[in-house]
């Protein structure tokens, strides 16, 4: 049963993170103002679930939990999801979800070394995955090398940039999971770092509110609904309910999937183009997904033996 419940948080994860870049790409806000309100709003929604809880559990926290938890949605809001939102605003939607979808490569060099630093030396598993997932990394370059009509050099390396911190949120705030609830961390993670880059970024905004939504209508509205309340707080409550019962490398996983889906939702709604540099690297993060999990069940099955 608790298996069935992580496969169905994993593939709710997915169809949603998936339609981000296609829902955000649709929405006609800075990337900044969309960010912070998007996380505010995602905050505030995962909130209602369980307000007493929420505010009885974090007032217990000691003041150096409380900090890490407001640090964890800087490294989220502030770093990953407002690059990969400026990325997906200068280039090809299907562009930065293929290279956020990378973020598990970054996961496993991080725990490597992590485990390098306490054993002072490489494990040969660890060498083994690192060499697999270099064909996860190849992938990235080709899709870096030749980009397909609509993509930056800057659009693709902010991308870059939001994986590799995407990364490393996912391995702390798992971290943080152990004391604290999915509920908890989120609703204040996000909803504090999400107000904080809002009213930043309209302060510094050289328009004003009115212009800043002029285009804003029914439909940008609905648009903002699900990005706020289904891709930002639905889905990551599921997320973290999977990061409960798997490890860091392994929930990341998801993301391999992405591409796929994310790349045939942006081909036939926002009509971009599809290469054959964006297909073979897609082929070859998938390759890389399958090259894992081999190895990973053999090295389960040999540990049983043992």
């Amino acid at each position: 049963m608790k298996k069935n419940k992580t496969i169905f948080y994993l593939i709710f994860t997915l169809i949603f993170f998936s339609s981000f870049e296609l829902v955000s790409k649709m929405i006609n806000i800075d990337a900044f103002i969309l960010t912070g309100l998007r996380f505010f709003l995602g905050g505030l929604f995962i909130f209602l679930f369980s307000p007493g809880n929420i505010i009885l559990e974090y007032s217990k926290l000691s003041k150096n939990l409380k900090f890490k938890v407001i640090i964890s949605g800087f490294i989220n809001v502030c770093m990953a999801m407002l690059l990969l939102q400026i990325s997906v605003k200068l280039g090809n939607a299907s562009t930065s979800a293929i290279i956020i979808s990378s973020n598990p490569l970054f996961v496993f060099i991080f725990l490597a070394i992590k485990d390098f630093r306490e054993r002072n030396k490489f494990a040969i598993n660890n060498i083994f995955k690192l060499l697999i997932l270099l064909v996860g990394i190849i992938g990235i370059f080709i899709i870096m090398y030749k980009p397909d009509k609509g993509d930056s050099l800057l659009a693709i390396t902010l991308a870059i940039i939001a994986s590799i911190s995407f990364a490393y949120y996912t391995i702390y705030s798992q971290k943080l999971l152990k004391n604290v609830s999915p509920l908890t961390l989120n609703s204040i993670s996000f909803s504090v770092n999400g107000l904080i880059l809002f009213i930043g970024s309209l302060i510094f905004s050289s328009k004003s509110i009115g212009e800043i939504f002029i285009n804003f209508d029914i439909m940008q509205l609905i648009l903002l609904i699900i990005l706020s309340f289904g891709i930002t707080g639905l889905a990551y409550i599921t997320y973290f309910k999977a990061l409960m019962s798997i490890d860091a490398g392994t929930a990341s996983l998801v993301f391999y999937l992405k591409p796929v889906i994310a790349t045939s939702l942006n081909y036939f709604i926002l009509h971009e183009t599809i290469g054959l540099p964006k297909i073979i690297g897609i082929i070859l993060i998938l390759l890389t997904l399958f090259l894992y999990n081999s190895l990973k069940s053999k090295v389960r099955e040999n540990t049983n033996k043992i």
